[in-house]
């Protein structure tokens, strides 16, 4: 199912759940583009290495035959054994016999030669043709696996920007207005997230989380519960529960403290967070430093991967 034309507020939830979908393929099909690009490498190694092997055989053979072609043009283009210059010459019957005789047993010599060559190469071909047949196969399928992979990509941009009207629908619905919807984060920094977004709207009430109403830790203690980690109704638990990173290094559904233990807010990308305010106001969206509110502390909760 997808969503043509204007989204509305219960698309969200169907959109996350395509993405979700399109993200677990497209994951996949990253990982078998990789390994078959690394294993093609060892097979064109594997086929180098082929060819080294049997290109001296290969020469010798080549050079064999070379030599009885000289010596064919030897016997019928002229030359000391050349039949033709034998009996033009005036040379008899009985030495012409033995000329030629003598440049059968030397060809003979020579395609005996040939044919032990010709043995030893045999494997060494067989190697080699099945060398190349596994690196067609792996040519083939990396092609395959690129197109699928710009194929999913491409479906995914589609449903981002679905989604992104979805989720500003629903955030007019309750009477509120996102600029920015932050694109789409797999696993549960994505699902902490969309929950958190899917509350604004919601009034702030103090020691609330949720459904109807939430204070600031009750908003992301309800919305990391999502992603599987499990929180303390308190900043300062959810601060020492998690790890502490920089400024520079925040990425969606990570924490950002204000005040010491007063107040906290989960970061959705492009220098916004959202959160519950305080009483009076509704979860919404605002800058990270809320007109001069300066964080204090920057944490990344700890969940499986």
């Amino acid at each position: 199912m997808s969503f043509a034309g204007s989204a509305h507020a219960d698309d969200v939830d169907e959109l996350e759940r395509q993405l979700d979908a399109k993200w677990s393929s497209l994951e996949t099909t990253i990982e078998q583009y990789n390994k078959t690009a690394a294993t093609l490498k060892s097979t064109k190694a594997e086929a180098e290495a082929a060819s080294v092997k049997v290109k001296p055989l290969q020469d010798k053979v080549d050079a064999a035959y070379a030599q009885i072609g000289q010596m064919s043009a030897a016997a019928y283009k002229g030359g000391k054994a050349s039949a033709t210059n034998a009996l033009l010459g005036g040379t008899s019957a009985d030495a012409v016999l033995q000329q030629l005789t003598l440049l059968d047993a030397i060809s003979s010599s020579e395609q005996k030669q040939i044919d032990e060559l010709n043995k030893l190469k045999a494997p060494l071909d067989a190697e080699k043709k099945k060398i190349q047949a596994l690196l067609d196969a792996q040519q083939k399928m990396e092609t395959e696996l690129a197109a699928k992979k710009v194929s999913i990509t491409g479906e995914m941009t589609t449903l981002q920007t679905q989604r992104a009207a979805a989720y500003k629908d629903r955030a007019s619905r309750a009477g509120q207005r996102i600029d920015y919807v932050p694109p789409f984060i797999p696993g549960p920094p994505g699902k902490a997230v969309s929950f958190a977004l899917a509350q604004i709207g919601k009034p702030y009430v103090w020691a609330a989380a949720g459904p109807d109403s939430y204070d600031c830790s009750g908003l992301t203690m309800a919305a990391w519960a999502q992603g599987g980690v499990s929180f303390g109704h308190y900043t300062g638990w959810q601060r020492d529960a998690s790890t502490p990173i920089t400024r520079s290094q925040l990425q969606p559904g990570d924490l950002i403290f204000y005040g010491g233990d007063r107040h906290v807010a989960m970061y959705i990308g492009n220098n916004l967070v959202v959160h519950a305010p305080q009483p009076g106001q509704n979860v919404k969206i605002e800058s990270v430093d809320m007109g001069g509110d300066n964080p204090t502390a920057y944490a990344r909760p700890k969940y499986a991967h």
